[in-house]
């Protein structure tokens, strides 16, 4: 049930590549990251993250310009369950105390087809790591998914990989405005 938490630090990156038109910001009410976790290898757990701040800029018509700088409020976390979602925030998981958001900051965008993919920095507490982050931008929607290992950014180390699973899938949704 953890393992919803875990999710959600791998969504803010995807957070941080939406935007359809030119130089605008998200509607944060609009956009959420969403991720699941195996638990106990039997169960999915899901849930969400909200909160977002930072900015986005991006032209589908050159992507090349594009920069986005996404910050998610880890506190947010939702996975249907409080005790389940205050563990996740508690230092066992995300310390939501020490270390309150998720970051994205993208290096560089590129096109590929029809698909766009978003190269830059992951931070989850104080680790940081390079991510490419594939999206699809539709409208004034931008959608992507990504997969991140939860021990790789310092998350419920003290968990085994039974109980939580480490691979996290993430679906982020961005709403432009």
């Amino acid at each position: 049930m953890r393992n919803l938490l875990l999710s959600v630090f791998a969504s803010i990156g995807l957070l941080a590549v939406s935007s359809t038109s030119t130089a605008q910001g998200f509607d944060a009410d609009k956009s959420y990251i969403e991720f699941s976790a195996k638990n106990f290898w039997v169960r999915t757990v899901t849930g969400t993250i909200t909160g977002w701040t930072g900015s986005v800029q991006f032209n589908p018509a050159e992507p090349a310009k594009a920069q986005f700088d996404v910050k998610a409020n880890v506190k947010t976390i939702n996975t249907g369950n409080e005790e389940r979602d205050e563990h996740l925030r508690s230092d066992d998981f995300f310390e939501v105390e020490k270390y309150p958001e998720m970051r994205f900051e993208s290096k560089r965008v590129e096109q590929k087809g029809d698909k766009y993919v978003a190269h830059g920095k992951l931070t989850i507490k104080d680790v940081t790591r390079e991510v490419s982050l594939p999206f699809t931008a539709d409208g004034n929607k931008l959608e992507g998914k990504l997969e991140i290992k939860r021990r790789d950014y310092d998350v419920g180390l003290d968990q085994s990989n039974f109980s939580v699973g480490n691979d996290i899938e993430v679906r982020i949704v961005c709403v432009l405005k």
